[in-house]
């Protein structure tokens, strides 16, 4: 069985080239394979829209726990960075088991208490404010926003004190 994405995606049955489709893993349910094209892939885009991660980078991830957070972990880690994944109490086990180097539970901890610094933040969740992100960027540091709660979504990036 393959799996991928293009036009068509809500029909039953779509056409696709087969150099755009994969191999469905045999360990994952239908549903399970289904959001690994846009999940993956939009954890991906966010991530190069920086530039490319380098090694000790350090890397801030909110809603490291979630879809496109859970792929951004891993794929920050696998470039090198140290990964910190902020979550709920409750799956802060899970960001670890992906790949995080610290996690900040953000119900105990402000992640812009301005402790840490980071070069790189993947705003998933959509919940902080610019003025938040901005004071938990390196001054060279980029915000990468994407998506948002509540209906709203937006994606898009600055850096250091340049941003919106």
């Amino acid at each position: 069985m393959r799996f991928g994405f293009g036009k068509g995606p809500f029909a039953e049955f779509a056409a696709a080239p087969e150099n755009k489709l994969a191999r469905k893993p045999a360990n994952l349910t239908f549903e399970q394979a289904s959001v690994v094209p846009v999940s993956a892939s939009t954890a991906l885009q966010a991530l190069r829209a920086a530039g490319p991660i380098t090694p000790g980078q350090k890397v801030l991830v909110l809603g490291a726990s979630g879809g496109v957070g859970s792929y951004a972990v891993q794929l920050a880690k696998a470039a090198g960075a140290v990964v910190t994944g902020v979550s709920s109490t409750a799956k802060m086990d899970v960001v670890r088991s992906l790949g995080a180097d610290h996690v900040i539970d953000y119900t105990r901890q402000d992640f812009a208490d301005g402790r840490e610094h980071y070069d790189l933040i993947l705003d998933i969740a959509g919940n902080p404010t610019l003025t938040r992100l901005r004071n938990a960027l390196t001054p060279t540091g980029t915000a990468v926003l994407t998506g948002g709660e509540e209906g709203g979504s937006w994606t898009g990036t600055w850096t250091g004190n340049s941003g919106p």
